[in-house]
C-alpha cells in the first residue's frame, strides 16, 4: 500500500464521516478565512489560525488530493451528503486553490493531511460528443498526458469533472441527450467547479447557446473542417489543452501592474491585420513600454466578455480595429460602451483604427479620430501605417505620464 495516498489511510476516510456536515454547514464562514489567510505576511501563523478555528479543516487536506468526481463521490459515500450539498461543500477547497502558498503552509503545518497537496493531481477531463470518431481522434491526441498521469479521461459524463471538452458540431446542437450533458457542464463551470472547453468540428452556429460566450478551440474560432490540414488542428486543441491542463497545478501570477497595459480590440474576421501589427507591438512589450492584451491571448473556456471587460478597465490604452463586422457583432456592444465611457474621461486613452472600408457616423465610434485617414486594407504601405500606430501609442504613453 502506498503510504503517501491519503484516501489508503481509515482515519482519512474517519474525517471525512465525521466532518464533511460540518464541512458544508460552515462552508460561508471558512471560505472568507481562507482568502484573508491566503494575503497573510506570515503563512504559516495564518494557516495555524485557520487549523486551530475549523478543526475540520483536515477534511480539506483529504480532498485535496483526489480529482473532482473522486471528491464528490467520497462526500456522498462516506459523508452521507446530498449531491447539491457535497458540490457547495467543495467551495471551500476551490477556495483554498486559489492560493498555493497557503497550500504549502497547511502542509507545514498539517503534514499528515495536507501531504498530497505538495504534487499535482490528475486532471479529470470528460468529453461530451456526437461522433465517437471525433472524441476517438481528440483521446489519441491526449494520450501522452495520461501516461504522464497529467489526465484521466472519463468520455460523456460531466459530472465530477475538472475539465469538461464539448466537441461541437449541428449533430450535438440537436441531440437532447447529448445537448442535456452540455447543459450540465455549465452548470458546472457557472459554480466554478469545472471548466468548459468548446471545440468547433464544423461551421455551426453558437448564438444563443450556453457556449457562445466561451473562447473555442482551435485558434481564431476556425472549425477542424476548415483547415487545409485536419492534423493540425488536432494538434492545435491538443496543445492548447495541455496548457490548461498544466495550468491547473500552477499558480497564476498577473503581470508586473507598473507596466503600462495596453488592449487591442478587433473581430474575429481582421484576426491577420492583428497580427500584422502584433510585431510592431511586440517591440514595445520587449522593451517594457506596455504589455499587451488581446482576445487572443483569453483561456480556452474562459469567457471572453468578462476577461475583456476586465482588461479594459485596468488598461491605459485601448486600440480598436474598426470594421462592420466589428460594429455589427452584438457581442461587441458592452465593451463598446465601456471602451466610450473611458474615452469620453480621457480621449488620449483610445485609438481607433479603420481596418475595412465602413461608414462610423451613426456609432459610438464617431465622436474620435482615427489615427490614419486611410482605410488599413487599401493602404498601400499597410506597415508603414502600423509602425505610425505603434508610434503614436508611444506617444500617448509618454503624454499620460505611463512612460
Amino acid at each position: 500500500m502506498d503510504e503517501t495516498d491519503i484516501r489508503s489511510r481509515p482515519e482519512a476516510i474517519e474525517q471525512v464521516r465525521r466532518f464533511s456536515r460540518r464541512l458544508y454547514k460552515s462552508r460561508k464562514d471558512l471560505i472568507p478565512s481562507i482568502r484573508s489567510a491566503a494575503k497573510a505576511t506570515d503563512m504559516r501563523r495564518a494557516a495555524m489560525d485557520l487549523a486551530t478555528h475549523f478543526p475540520f479543516i483536515k477534511l480539506l487536506g483529504v480532498l485535496a488530493g483526489l480529482s473532482m468526481e473522486d471528491r464528490i463521490s467520497l462526500l456522498i459515500e462516506e459523508g452521507e451528503l446530498t449531491d447539491n450539498e457535497a458540490l457547495d461543500a467543495i467551495d471551500a477547497l476551490e477556495a483554498l486553490d486559489e492560493s498555493l502558498d497557503l497550500q504549502r503552509a497547511l502542509t507545514q503545518v498539517l503534514p499528515s493531511w495536507f501531504g498530497a497537496v505538495a504534487g499535482p493531481r490528475q486532471i479529470a477531463i470528460s468529453i461530451i460528443y456526437s461522433k465517437p470518431e471525433a472524441c476517438q481522434e481528440l483521446s489519441a491526441r491526449l494520450a501522452i498526458l495520461s501516461r504522464q498521469k497529467l489526465i484521466s479521461v472519463n468520455s460523456f459524463k460531466p459530472r465530477g469533472a475538472d475539465l469538461i471538452v464539448v466537441l461541437v458540431d449541428s449533430t450535438l446542437l440537436g441531440n437532447e441527450n447529448a445537448y442535456s450533458r452540455v447543459l450540465e457542464a455549465m452548470s458546472y463551470y457557472e459554480r466554478g467547479m469545472a471548466r468548459v472547453i468548446p471545440v468547433l468540428l464544423e461551421p455551426t452556429d453558437l448564438s444563443g447557446t450556453p457556449l457562445d460566450k466561451l473562447q473555442i478551440l482551435p485558434k481564431n474560432n476556425i472549425p477542424i473542417a476548415s483547415w487545409a490540414k485536419s492534423a493540425e488542428a488536432w494538434y492545435d486543441v491538443a496543445k492548447s489543452i495541455r496548457q490548461v491542463v498544466e495550468g491547473f497545478s500552477t499558480q497564476q501570477r498577473p503581470g508586473s501592474t507598473d507596466i503600462p497595459l495596453t488592449c487591442v480590440l478587433y473581430d474575429r474576421s481582421d484576426v491577420e491585420l492583428f497580427q500584422e501589427l502584433a510585431p510592431h507591438l511586440a517591440l514595445l512589450e520587449k522593451n517594457q513600454m506596455m504589455r499587451l492584451w488581446h482576445p487572443q491571448l483569453v483561456t480556452p473556456g474562459d469567457r471572453v466578455d468578462e476577461q475583456a471587460r476586465m482588461q479594459l478597465q485596468q488598461a491605459a490604452l485601448i486600440v480598436v480595429l474598426l470594421s462592420a463586422n466589428f460594429l455589427s457583432d452584438p457581442a461587441m456592444d458592452e465593451l463598446t460602451e465601456l471602451v466610450v465611457q473611458r474615452a469620453t474621461a480621457d480621449k488620449r486613452v483610445l485609438l481607433t483604427v479603420v481596418a475595412r472600408p465602413v461608414d462610423v457616423t451613426l456609432t459610438p465610434y464617431s465622436n474620435f479620430q482615427p489615427v490614419s485617414d486611410v482605410t488599413t486594407i487599401l493602404h498601400e504601405d499597410r506597415d508603414l501605417l502600423w509602425l505610425t500606430i505603434a508610434k503614436e501609442l508611444r506617444e500617448r504613453l509618454k503624454q499620460l505620464g505611463q512612460w
